[in-house]
């Protein structure tokens, strides 16, 4: 939830001097560099990054802690996060110029909890969505192409799950074998949640050109993270 305490969305920054590029790293290195809780993919990026390190290019628009960077792309749909602790997806990324924190998805499921999406092939999928008065952001991982483990979803699939997590518009991100989360983990540091389809290794992850990345104060012991989720303000689907 965008007003607690603590809490804030960051968006992975520009490669310094070098305009409108990433630097591409793990979603946990992401994660270490910048005291992030959380770090997961976000928008589709080129070229196809094979170490970390190499310069990416993100597909839509991308602005981290307000510092504009990768322009918007007009068939493409956008998740922003604004200063005033409210969140937005848009079908019109350039609407998003003015905020704090913003970055390309592809295209919105979830439209004011209308399913709106046609059956596809089910894939691995990354899904960020927004509570309809824009303060609860929601993100979906689901692993796919690993038959006998997960195949995946679809993109109607994915909106229906979440309308019942409890969004009222989503948006599904990038797909595939880039799909990763992160966390952090006390003492280990931080691990991968789920397992990534790496296209040559499962279960590796690869390096990305975006990523968004939550920061919020640890949780204090297992104990204090049940209560949490007896009280509905964590959850894991």
């Amino acid at each position: 939830r965008s007003a607690a305490p603590g809490v804030g969305v960051m968006v992975m920054p520009p490669e310094t001097g070098i305009p409108g590029k990433t630097s591409a790293n793990y979603a946990t290195g992401f994660l270490r560099e910048y005291g992030l809780q959380v770090a997961v993919n976000a928008d589709s990026f080129l070229p196809f990054a094979k170490w970390a390190g190499q310069k990416t290019d993100p597909t839509g628009i991308a602005i981290s802690d307000g510092l504009f960077y990768s322009a918007p792309v007009a068939n493409l749909h956008g998740l922003g996060i604004y200063k005033d602790a409210h969140a937005r997806i848009t079908e019109i990324q350039s609407e998003l110029t003015n905020a704090w924190q913003a970055v390309g998805g592809m295209w919105i499921n979830l439209k004011h909890g209308t399913n709106i999406h046609e059956k596809l092939v089910a894939d691995a999928a990354s899904v960020a969505g927004l509570s309809a008065d824009g303060q609860t952001l929601f993100w979906l991982i689901v692993d796919g192409r690993q038959p006998g483990y997960s195949l995946g979803v679809t993109p109607e699939e994915s909106a229906e799950m979440m309308r019942t997590l409890g969004a009222d518009t989503s948006l599904n991100m990038d797909g595939g074998s880039v799909v990763t989360l992160a966390m952090a983990r006390g003492r280990l540091g931080c691990s991968l949640v789920n397992r990534p389809c790496h296209p040559y290794i499962t279960g590796v992850q690869r390096p990305l050109g975006s990523m968004v990345g939550i920061r919020a104060a640890p949780l204090r012991s297992e104990e204090h993270t049940s209560e949490l989720q007896s009280r509905g303000l964590i959850s894991y689907a």
